[in-house]
């Protein structure tokens, strides 16, 4: 039983047709990907109290 290594030399690995149309198909799939804005997301916080804080969780609260 011998096993073969390399394809047969007259048949390429990859369809080059399908190839093709794989590629096509993934453009499409990449340009409608990049067509559609991502949505933007409201990350203000919701304080208890209220009132909104201009500072950061990081950096100190202003005197008051």
């Amino acid at each position: 039983m011998a096993t073969r290594l390399h394809p047969a030399p007259h048949r390429p690995m990859l369809d080059p047709h399908r190839f093709e149309e794989a590629g096509r198909v993934f453009r499409q799939w990449l340009d409608r990907l990049l067509s559609h804005p991502e949505p933007t997301v409201d990350t203000s916080i919701a304080w208890e109290d209220g009132e909104s804080h201009a500072h950061g969780p990081d950096q100190a609260p202003p005197d008051r």
